[in-house]
């Protein structure tokens, strides 16, 4: 398990967040994000993005985001939330932004309004993908 992962799972698990998968291909696929939540009529899909993935091709990206996000909804019948989020964005400590991101997470699964600060820093692409860069 990379490092990072490790420190997310740490506080997500503080937390008592309902981790149902992690690092498991998604149904049907070779895909695999990193942490996936459910909470009875909520879905939540966390993928940490080390470096914001400069490295991949942001069409390939989108193409597996969508793939996942449809094998789950098409599992389950619950459309989920994708989060994605760089663990250490300029010299941030991964312990505080996985902290942040554990935040998030609970507060998608009850389904409760986001703090000031999520919807300062966090970009809310639309009604299912949270990105956190």
């Amino acid at each position: 398990m990379p490092k990072f992962e490790q420190i997310a799972l740490r506080f997500f698990n503080a937390r008592n967040l309902p981790l149902v998968s992690y690092n498991k291909a998604a149904p049907g696929l070779l895909y695999r994000p990193d942490f996936v939540f459910r909470r009875a009529d909520r879905l939540v899909i966390v993928e940490c993005d080390e470096e914001r993935h400069s490295r991949y091709c942001p069409k390939k990206e989108r193409i597996r985001e969508a793939r996942i996000l449809a094998a789950y909804q098409r599992t389950t019948g619950i459309k989920p939330k994708l989060i994605r989020y760089d663990p250490q964005p300029d010299g941030e400590r991964a312990c505080v932004r996985a902290s942040f991101v554990a935040d998030i997470v609970n507060r998608e699964l009850l389904g409760v309004g986001h703090t000031p600060t999520a919807l300062k820093i966090c970009h809310f692409v639309d009604d299912h993908k949270i990105v956190c860069y």
